[in-house]
C-alpha cells in the first residue's frame, strides 16, 4: 500500500471518486486488521469524506489525503528501523 496515495490522487484528478473510496475503505480495513490504528483512522476519515453529498471540497481532500500520507510515512519509518535479524543479512 506504498503508494495508496498516489492512486487516490489519481482516482480524484480523473473524477473517479468511487475508486477513491474504495481504496480508501480497503487501506482502512487492512489498517485495522494489522493493528496499524494511526492509518486505520486516516483511511476512515478519508473513507467518511469521500461519501459525503455533495462532492467534498478540494482543500478536505487534501487535508485528508495529507494525513493519510503522513500516518503511512510514520508507518515507513518505522518498520525501516526494525533491525534486519535474518540470518546472513547485513
Amino acid at each position: 500500500h506504498q503508494h495508496d496515495t498516489t492512486r487516490l490522487r489519481e482516482s480524484l484528478s480523473n473524477s473517479d471518486r468511487e475508486s477513491a473510496r474504495q481504496l480508501a475503505h480497503t487501506l482502512k480495513g487492512v489498517a485495522g486488521t494489522l493493528g496499524v490504528q494511526l492509518v486505520a483512522d486516516a483511511a476512515t476519515r478519508l473513507d467518511k469524506v469521500l461519501r459525503q453529498e455533495p462532492e467534498p471540497e478540494i482543500g478536505t481532500l487534501t487535508e485528508v489525503i495529507g494525513e493519510m500520507d503522513q500516518a503511512l510515512s510514520a508507518l515507513a519509518e518505522a518498520l525501516e528501523a526494525i533491525p534486519d535479524t535474518r540470518s546472513g543479512a547485513s
